[in-house]
């Protein structure tokens, strides 16, 4: 049952440790793609980061339902979550893997909103992540040449808009009926990185339109179920996982996909149950499940 997690014991221990390992990834991390985002234990590697989304849902949704009376009290709200964002989100960027300092950013403002947090309040705290960001990527030149390069495609499609431009390419090969499972060409080595970070630019080439409804009215499907799942919710608590969770899958599958044709920066943040990557399936599930735990104790209608 996800009451188990308003044991404050258990929870500042989950929290410790994925935080933790986090902090040891800047130590003894492995630099992939420009980002130090990895941990290697023996035989295994793994992104803390992806299991510190849970352990932030978890926090925030004890947090805020417990308090949930004071939201306009700064001291008594508002302060803990930044101090929960900067961390989470600083560890990120001190990683350089500035697509999950999105989603940390993402989430917690999604959660303060749902709180019913005075307004001004979420402004101001958006506003200061938006100028925190742009502070990172003035002193980040790789990581903001790579973010921008969306803005000029035509002129950066040689060198940081590169992966973007040839995955519009492989999108627009695909056109309405697509090419046919397994005989799209980007996975072939054009779209660097097609397995994990641009999967969706090989379902609209290989599935055409229908892949691309597929996949983007499944991930609306699954958060505005989730939706539901936390309005029905038994308590307080449940509702804010529900919601936590369901912002972290439709923000991330936003970002990721935006990111992909075009229309946003470009990331490096996984497509959730799609992309190649362990830890982001693992971790993914894990939030299924928490979910699924939710509707299971969900009022009935």
């Amino acid at each position: 049952p996800y009451s188990v997690w308003k044991n404050d014991k258990l929870l500042f221990a989950v929290t410790a440790v994925t935080v933790g390992a986090n902090f040891l990834v800047l130590l003894k991390g492995q630099l992939i793609n420009g980002a130090k985002a990895w941990l290697d234990i023996g035989p295994f590697r793994f992104q803390p980061s992806e299991f510190m989304k849970i352990a932030l849902i978890l926090f925030c949704a004890n947090f805020l339902s417990s308090r949930h009376r004071a939201v306009a009290v700064k001291n008594v709200v508002l302060y803990p979550l930044l101090f929960s964002v900067v961390v989470t989100a600083g560890l990120c960027a001190l990683q350089k893997d500035f697509g999950s300092a999105i989603i940390f950013a993402g989430i917690v403002l999604a959660m303060m909103f749902m709180s019913a947090m005075p307004i001004p309040q979420i402004v101001a705290t958006f506003i200061g992540m938006s100028l925190g960001g742009m502070l990172v990527l003035k002193f980040a030149r790789r990581a903001s040449d790579r973010l921008l390069a969306f803005l000029n495609l035509e002129a950066t499609k040689a060198d940081s808009g590169y992966q973007v431009y040839q995955a519009l390419l492989s999108i627009a090969n695909g056109g309405w009926s697509g090419t046919g499972i397994g005989s799209g060409t980007s996975k072939w080595g054009y779209v660097p990185l097609a397995y994990s970070d641009f999967i969706f630019a090989v379902v609209a080439e290989e599935l055409g339109i229908f892949g691309t409804i597929m996949v983007i009215g499944g991930f609306i499907l699954l958060v505005f179920f989730g939706i539901q799942v936390a309005l029905s919710a038994s308590d307080m608590h449940g509702a804010f996982i529900a919601g936590g969770i369901s912002a972290w899958f439709g923000i991330q599958a936003i970002v990721n996909i935006g990111g992909v044709v075009g229309m946003m920066p470009m990331t490096g943040l996984t497509l959730p149950f799609l992309s190649y990557g362990g830890s982001s399936m693992i971790a993914s599930l894990i939030a299924i499940g928490l979910l699924l735990n939710v509707a299971r104790y969900a009022k009935k209608q």
